[in-house]
Order: structure tokens, then C-alpha cells, then sequence
């Protein structure tokens, strides 16, 4: 009767070990309640796989400076986007590159960024202002590790002011691994019952 228990343990945890490819988990994400400029953000991402829908949300409401020309994240070791960009002015496009003070989207990226900047219309503070990305392909484990935007001071692009926080990798348990580490606690205490 003991052997069987454990027997049927080990084979479960084996069974989960073999099913299939890694897991992201479901969703992720980051707050900061003051940016330094009178605003406060939050970024998600709701991911399937390695391809998440990214959501970065700026409360403006109290924002000290006028426009908003560019945003950018990372969620991965390096992001590239395969989807689309919904953006709270028309003529926003997509880059892999990092926050430039003084030209856009050009920054040196050496940490694998997803950049998004205006082209036509700055985004104008006054109130809740939204960017979703749908289809982020995300390489490596998931794990927010920047975000960041840039002010202007007038409706052309200058020598803006960058929100720019950084968050220490952490990895986002996978499904799988978290259902492992239960089965083995649940192994423990089994062992110790019948022993």
C-alpha cells in the first residue's frame, strides 16, 4: 500500500514533467503612483504562450507637462511586436528601440525595448490616456523589466522629459512549475503520514 502511493505520486509528477512545451503565466504587471511629472501609470500584459496583448495606461489627470510622444516596455530578453497598436491619437508607430530625449524612438536599445511614438499627434495630458499592443512575441522568461514614456513641452518634438523605470527581472512562476512543487509538498506529507 505505501509503495503504490508513492508509486502513483511519482508517476503524476512525471506526467506533468512531460506534458508539452513551457507555459507563460497568464498575466503581469507593474504600477507607479507617481512619475514625477503629477502622473501615474500601469502596464499589463495578458499573455498566451510566448504572445501577449500589453496594456500601458497613464492617469494624466495631474500631469505637469502638455503631450505625451512616446512609450516604450519590456517584458521579455527582447520583444518584437507581430500585432497592432491601439493608441489615444491616430498616426503612432512601432519600433524595437528604447526612449531618445531629443529624437523620438532612436535610443541605442541594447536591452530589447518595444518603442512606440507619434508621428502626427502627441497624446494630450488631461486625463486617462491608453496604448495596447496586441501580439508582443516575448523571447525568454516573462518578466516586466522597464517602462517608460516622454513628456513635451509644446506640440513638436524637442527635448522632451522621460519617465524611465527600470523593475528587477523576476520570473513569473510557469503553471507547471508551481503544480510541481505542490505535488512535492503533498509527497512530503504523504511520506510523513505513513512512515
Amino acid at each position: 500500500m505505501k509503495r503504490f502511493g508513492l508509486g502513483s505520486l511519482l508517476l503524476l509528477a512525471g506526467a506533468l514533467l512531460l506534458d508539452g512545451a513551457p507555459v507563460f503565466a497568464d498575466t503581469i504587471s507593474v504600477s507607479n503612483t507617481n512619475d514625477g511629472f503629477g502622473s501615474s501609470y500601469k502596464l499589463t500584459a495578458l499573455c498566451s504562450g510566448n504572445l501577449c496583448d500589453v496594456t500601458l495606461s497613464i492617469d494624466t489627470t495631474s500631469a505637469e507637462y502638455s503631450d505625451i510622444s512616446n512609450v516604450a516596455f519590456k517584458i521579455g530578453s527582447a520583444d518584437s511586436l507581430t500585432g497592432t497598436l491601439g493608441a489615444p491619437t491616430a498616426g503612432w508607430l512601432t519600433t524595437a528601440s528604447s526612449l531618445n530625449s531629443s529624437k523620438s524612438c532612436l535610443g541605442m536599445n541594447s536591452d530589447g525595448q518595444i518603442c512606440s511614438y507619434a508621428t502626427v499627434d502627441f497624446a494630450d495630458t488631461s486625463g486617462m490616456l491608453q496604448w495596447k499592443w496586441t501580439g508582443v512575441q516575448v523571447t525568454g522568461d516573462l518578466s516586466i523589466g522597464h517602462v517608460g514614456y516622454k513628456y513635451e513641452t509644446s506640440d513638436t518634438m524637442g527635448n522632451g522629459l522621460i519617465v524611465s523605470d527600470d523593475y528587477p527581472t523576476r520570473s513569473v512562476p510557469e503553471p507547471h512549475t508551481l503544480g510541481l512543487l505542490a505535488i512535492g509538498l503533498l509527497a512530503l506529507v504523504v511520506c510523513r503520514k505513513l512512515a
